[in-house]
């Protein structure tokens, strides 16, 4: 197995290659990125702490919560926009029209 040390200098040397000025980045970089891309895509959170080999996804999202509430927030603002797209309105006037009345109870119950 090679050094820890070596690889993360062929990966600095790779870097410098593709002009990718990323000072501290490391080989574990690659895990977050990993993680990232993988919520990126709308990865399940227990598939990626399965990946990862943690024991429990409670694991996961202590190290990687930020980013599992930067993607919810992503996901928020899409749900938002789809339902801002929508006619609604239609569909409002046939459920006022429709529902039934709600029959009230005419006696009261006492609790001693």
């Amino acid at each position: 197995m090679a050094h820890p040390n070596s690889v993360n200098a062929t990966l600095k040397k790779a870097l410098n290659n593709l002009h990718i000025n990323r000072p501290g980045f490391h080989t574990h970089s690659l895990r977050h990125t990993h993680v990232a891309l993988l919520l990126s895509q709308g990865g399940d959170i227990f598939a990626i702490s399965k990946r990862l080999g943690h024991s429990d996804v409670g694991t996961t999202t202590k190290y990687y919560a930020y980013l599992v509430h930067e993607y919810a927030e992503m996901e928020n603002r899409k749900t938002i926009n789809a339902f801002k797209g929508l006619d609604l309105s239609s569909d409002v006037d046939n459920y006022q029209h429709t529902k039934k009345p709600v029959k009230r109870a005419t006696h009261q119950i006492n609790i001693d």
